[in-house]
């Protein structure tokens, strides 16, 4: 047990391997120093040791200040130096603390997060590298991890917070797991998959939020940006609900990427992705019968099923039976599409490449039209009960009081003047995609298959 004038301090040493570069460990240096605030030390352990050693009875043993030659003359951090005089109780076996324990008092840092995921991540495969060989369940399993490195990459950018597009890429990482799961589910041994499903829908949705935020705010400004100078400050009502809006979602989502439940998931799902076979089906029935698996034998079901969903609209479409519901349940439709066509475009023809971009277009139509529809909402709730969202209960209706805010009233109309200009010219999009044979040429996709 240590004595009351004793000092236990914790330290992180960082080793260079013997393929890594001198490049490597001033990077690692840098991290510590700038992002955790610690402090390099120019001794040795050994060295050190031998000075606590060598000291004198009578004499004080070295403070931790002399352990620290660049700060002697600031105090001793508790949370951020590299060692710290935190005490703690030994139990009597020896106690290390890994990286990934140390706490810190500032944000973007959070102590879940490890060195690595700090730096700049190294170059990921560009592709899943799924072959005709694979079966449904393998090529599900390549395509979750390569989305799956992915999230992981962008957490630490998603955290600092300074790149909005950080966030938007570890959310899509998150939604093309969900897709995957989605397309190849008939071939998984969903038991398996289940619990990690979960997880992957609750880091989307947590993920999300703040990304619709990040968007909602870049058009009202790219809508500022067009207005007159004296009209900059018309939509400030609007930012003051929406600034509490926005800290609440990143600190639920900080929250979150720091929980136990999410570092476990993380953990738990990448070992379970690098094992071959992973959630793969019996390969034969009960009756001793194959299972058609692999990916010539039923890609071509599965993608002209997911034309077919899309091609189920065009008789409403024709008939100008066009509701937003059914727009956006249209676009949900184009999605499974295209991310059927993205998930395997490696075995299939190039023309696929070009289907893609053509998918992303007409996605992207829709995926305004959507926008358009929340935003207005968002707006008009504003404008009525000056909150964020709808009113929840009688109690919150008798406190809210309606906002005389002419200039969100401004942005409303032209945000719905765009809305409907999207919804009139969507089935001009659509014919020009029958124009081009793009349905046929997507179901042509499976005859090389």
């Amino acid at each position: 047990d240590a004595g009351a004038g004793d000092h236990i301090f914790y330290e992180i040493e960082a080793e260079l391997l013997a393929e890594g570069t001198e490049s490597d460990l001033e990077k690692i240096q840098h991290c510590l120093q700038h992002e955790w605030g610690l402090v390099p030390q120019l001794q040795t352990k050994f060295e050190r040791a031998l000075m606590f050693i060598n000291a004198s009875p009578a004499s004080p043993a070295p403070s931790l200040n002399h352990l620290h030659p660049s700060s002697r003359s600031e105090k001793p951090r508790r949370k951020r130096s590299l060692i710290t005089d935190q005490p703690y109780r030994n139990s009597g076996t020896e106690q290390k603390l890994a990286a990934s324990e140390i706490k810190t008092s500032a944000r973007p840092w959070r102590g879940s997060e490890t060195i690595a995921e700090t730096l700049r991540p190294r170059a990921l495969s560009k592709k899943p590298g799924i072959t005709n060989k694979d079966t449904m369940a393998e090529a599900a399993r390549k395509t979750l991890y390569f989305h799956f490195k992915r999230m992981v990459s962008h957490e630490a950018g998603t955290r600092r917070g300074e790149d909005i597009e950080e966030l938007h890429d570890m959310r899509v990482a998150t939604r093309r797991m969900r897709a995957a799961i989605r397309v190849c589910g008939a071939y998984l041994d969903m038991k398996q998959i289940k619990p990690f499903v979960k997880q992957i829908r609750r880091a989307g949705r947590i993920l999300g939020t703040v990304r619709d935020l990040d968007v909602f705010k870049q058009k009202a400004q790219a809508y500022l940006n067009t207005v007159p100078p004296d009209r900059q400050d018309e939509l400030d009502p609007l930012f003051a609900v929406f600034n509490g809006q926005y800290q609440n979602a990143r600190k639920r989502m900080l929250d979150f990427l720091d929980s136990q439940r999410y570092i476990r998931f993380k953990k738990e799902f990448e070992k379970f992705l690098k094992n071959r076979g992973a959630a793969a089906l019996p390969a034969f029935t009960s009756r001793d019968e194959p299972v058609p698996q692999r990916i010539p034998h039923v890609l071509p079901i599965v993608l002209l099923q997911r034309l077919a969903a899309v091609r189920a609209y065009e008789d409403c479409i024709h008939a100008r039976d066009i509701s937003l519901e059914r727009l956006h349940r249209l676009r949900i439709a184009f999605k499974g599409l295209r991310y059927t066509l993205e998930f395997f475009k490696e075995v299939l023809p190039q023309d696929a490449e070009q289907l893609i971009e053509e998918l992303k277009r007409l996605q992207d139509h829709l995926g305004d039209i959507q926008d358009g529809v929340v935003t207005s909402d968002i707006l008009r709730n504003f404008l009525t009960w000056g909150t964020w969202g709808k009113v929840q209960s009688a109690s919150e209706t008798i406190q809210c009081k309606p906002v005389i805010a002419p200039g969100v009233a401004a942005y409303l109309s032209v945000r719905q003047a765009e809305l409907q200009h999207r919804v009139e010219t969507f089935v001009s999009e659509w014919e020009r995609l029958e124009q081009t044979g793009f349905f046929k040429r997507v179901a042509a996709l499976v005859h090389d298959l």
